[in-house]
């Protein structure tokens, strides 16, 4: 037998206005009621568990359309068998428009904690789009991004296993596209340098990666049409180093 309840809420503030404000709360409880028969005397297994998040949003819109908004997020899944799960999460957005010119920021602090086995994990992200559309035919896509991870555990038993890793990650990218409408043929391009660092109680682990791409389209005739593309990579990995071109 399996019994669900749930049940949720939603609360909207001056949504037509530059600075709304949105709450959402779900709430649900469930029970599993089960009975095997595996040898006498008969097996009863109950499985009860709770659920709970909340999302907060808060917005403001310029007179220039940019929109600026914070979050912050909570969630809860617990239970009497497998303890608890909480995760957290705060963050920020930008977006922001000038004339061809879109940039986009996003900025997110997480934890994500199990009251069992002491898991622990942290994460940091930030990411900065920029996106520029100077005419129809061009088109550049500019990011940058970083990322870091930590996780701790600790499992209490007779071996007591605990550990602890953390994990940096730190890219950027630039891609060109160029295709006009009136010539018969268009290019593309790209560079993307990618970088990882980890550190963990066993072993450490780090990686630096460079990659350049490019393309050439031309369309001589409605039968006949020419490509070309060629691409490099460079990666330097725990004191090795590996190229493909």
């Amino acid at each position: 037998e399996t019994s669900i309840v749930t049940g949720e809420f939603n609360l909207n503030v001056l949504p037509q206005s530059k600075t709304p404000f949105g709450l959402r709360y779900l709430a649900s409880n469930s029970r599993i009621d089960s009975t095997r028969v595996v040898s006498a005397p008969v097996l009863f297994t109950d499985i009860e568990f709770e659920t709970t998040r909340l999302e907060l949003r808060q917005s403001y819109l310029n007179d220039r359309n940019d929109r600026f908004m914070l979050r912050h997020d909570t969630s809860s899944w617990s239970s009497a068998r497998d303890g608890s799960y909480d995760d957290t999460l705060m963050g920020a957005e930008a977006d922001i428009r000038r004339g061809r010119q879109n940039v986009l920021v996003k900025l997110s602090q997480g934890t994500t904690e199990h009251s069992l086995t002491k898991l622990r994990n942290e994460n940091l992200i930030f990411d900065l789009s920029h996106f520029y559309l100077p005419s129809p035919s061009f088109r550049a896509d500019n990011k940058v991004s970083y990322y870091a991870f930590d996780r701790s555990f600790r499992v209490t038993s007779a071996s007591a296993t605990s550990g602890s890793s953390t994990t940096d990650i730190a890219q950027a990218s630039s891609f060109f596209f160029w295709r006009p409408d009136t010539r018969p043929w268009s290019m593309s391009g790209g560079l993307r340098v990618y970088d990882l660092q980890g550190e963990a109680p066993a072993a450490s682990s780090n990686s630096l990666s460079v990659s350049a791409s490019g393309g050439f389209f031309y369309q001589l005739s409605r039968k006949w049409r020419f490509d070309a593309s060629a691409a490099f990579t460079n990666t330097q990995s725990n004191g090795s180093e590996t190229q493909l071109a």
